[in-house]
Parts: structure tokens; sequence; C-alpha cells
């Protein structure tokens, strides 16, 4: 897989969940394929199981970071102060505190742009 284009990561806070929704979009391509070949009706399959397996390593990757560091490195905090009409307002909530326990959603939208040379198959 390989990051063909930037898209912007969405963040969205509700600051009355106190619960982040994050969406990550990633293309991809394939680069090399086994001897045995992938079709094109696999490709759908092979999209979700990555979704599934970048959003697991997403959330192990932000527990870390809320209960070892307790660092907002993603800037979930930039999307928060959203919710806010001044930034005393903001200070007041205590990001850093909250921090280690809002609830985090996060979703991946990946799609293979570029097949590249997967085989073509009929339906049966």
């Amino acid at each position: 897989i390989l990051l063909q284009r930037t898209k912007k990561t969405k963040i969205d806070y509700d600051k009355e969940t106190e619960t982040a929704h994050i969406t990550l979009f990633l293309d991809g391509e394939f680069v090399s394929l086994p001897s045995d070949y992938i079709t094109e009706k696999d490709t759908k399959a092979f999209e979700e199981e990555i979704e599934t397996a970048i959003c697991e390593s997403f959330e192990m990757f932000m527990k870390r970071l809320q209960t070892e560091f307790n660092s907002d490195i993603v800037g979930i905090g930039s999307s928060a102060k959203g919710e806010f009409l001044t930034f005393d307002e903001f200070k007041k909530y205590n990001w850093t505190e909250k921090f280690p326990q809002i609830n985090i959603k996060f979703n991946t939208d990946f799609v293979i742009e570029r097949t590249g040379l997967t085989i073509r198959t009929e339906e049966q």
C-alpha cells in the first residue's frame, strides 16, 4: 500500500459526550501481487481488512497516548477548542485533565484507487 495523495484527517469533538470522532482517509494501490494474483472482486474484502487493521493499530496508539504519555499529539484538542466561544472557556474546561478520559471513535476510509495488475473476472 502506498499513500497516493494526502487527504485531511477529520477530527470532531463533542464536549457534551466527551467523545472525539476521527476519520482517516487513505488511498492505495497494489504495487506487487503474489503469483496466484488477486482478482478484482477480492479488492473490497482486502480494503475492509486493511481498514480493520488500521483501526486496531490506531486505537492501541491512542490508548498509549492517553494512559502512558497524556499527550495529544494528534490534535484532538485543536478540534475541541472549536466547541467553546472563548479561549478562557476552553481553559476552564481543562483539556489536559480531560484528555486521558475522553472516548475516541476511530474510522478509516481506505480505498484501492488503482488496482494495477489484478485479473478482471466476470460474475458467475
